[in-house]
């Protein structure tokens, strides 16, 4: 069936041979020219997000979040709560935060990966809005040039270049935002910087979580357009815009299990016992971000992984091979190294 659909992603020049006397491209460039579609489906997602999010603190659990990186930034221990989010002015702890011992209760996976983020709003102090700004903006010139630049024969639509109104689209779109610009406050000892570089890292997740949707699905259906359809239906969900917009987990929850899905299909697509190791791995951080989703997905997946042995005879190969297949599931120790420390 797929054989009969084929796929719609036109050969490359540098398929059919390299054209005498053209300069030989670079690493990066042959990256793009090979994975043009994931990137431009990260940078569209992550567009479309820092549109449509409300960037905010919408559930008080978040408070745990958001205190266990201001905590961890400012080189403090990160158990006990040490005030900045879920007090009272006079510093006693709000009833949310009483009810939980004041204890910041949750593994440190999200606050760990926010830190970059933290660290780079930092470097523009209360202007840094106008970096998110800028990347915005940015975001639609860089799809437009790659799409020029190694898909050409996509940039015009009824002779029309549409790739020159993008840009010109996202030239007016900075300046509608600078026109309503003004600066949030970062500097200030109580400033909620911290709600800004989760949500900010959540934004990402949910980019990357595309990703993977789409590369689960193209290695389903080896078809591009086919797969492009299948990344919109699974994603398109009201849900994952509130996610991605706060201080909460769930996002990465989601992109740690989509990257699980991706590898051990692709285990089951292809047989390479190195997608699948890297599949149990991410259950190991899986189970970092969310220690009873990972078990549950480790207890299921490794049922699944021997079963899947059986049933295509590979325990009946020599006894190496069995035992290599067998201790697949132990990459799983290997992801969970930071739960261990954490």
């Amino acid at each position: 069936m797929s054989s009969r659909r084929g796929s719609t992603t036109k050969p490359q020049s540098g398929q059919a041979g390299e054209i005498q006397g053209q300069p030989e491209r670079g690493a990066v460039s042959n990256f793009l020219d090979g994975n043009l579609v994931p990137v431009l489906i990260f940078l569209f997602a992550l567009f479309f997000i820092i549109t449509f999010s409300n960037p905010a603190l919408f559930l008080n659990d978040e408070w745990i979040t958001v205190n266990q990186l201001h905590q961890f930034a400012e080189g403090h221990q990160i158990v006990v709560n040490e005030g900045k989010y879920g007090t009272f002015v006079n510093g006693t702890p709000g009833p949310y935060m009483q009810s939980h011992h004041n204890l910041l209760g949750y593994t440190m996976m999200l606050p760990v990966l926010s830190l970059p983020a933290l660290w780079f709003f930092g470097l523009f102090g209360d202007q840094f809005r106008i970096a998110v700004v800028l990347l915005w903006s940015m975001l639609p010139v860089a799809m437009a040039v790659l799409v020029d630049a190694y898909r050409p024969e996509y940039a015009r639509w009824r002779g029309i270049r549409w790739t020159w109104l993008v840009i010109g689209g996202a030239f007016v779109g900075f300046l509608a935002n600078l026109l309503l610009y003004y600066p949030w406050p970062f500097t200030a000892p109580d400033a909620p910087v911290e709600a800004a570089a989760v949500v900010f890292t959540n934004h990402l997740l949910f980019a990357a979580l595309a990703v993977m949707v789409y590369l689960t699905c193209r290695t389903v259906f080896e078809d591009t357009w086919f797969s492009l359809f299948g990344t919109i239906a699974c994603i398109s969900c009201s849900s994952y815009i509130f996610w991605a917009a706060n201080a909460k987990d769930h996002m990465l929850v989601a992109a740690m299990l989509a990257a699980v899905l991706l590898f051990l299909v692709r285990y089951i697509r292809y047989g390479n016992l190195r997608d699948a190791a890297f599949g149990f791995g991410f259950i190991g951080l899986l189970a970092w971000a969310r220690p009873e989703v990972g078990f549950a997905v480790f207890l299921f997946a490794v049922l699944y992984f021997v079963g899947l042995q059986v049933s295509r005879g590979l325990l009946r190969g020599p006894v190496t091979e069995t035992a290599k297949a067998l201790s697949i599931p132990l990459a799983t120790l290997a992801g969970a190294v930071p739960l261990f420390i954490n």
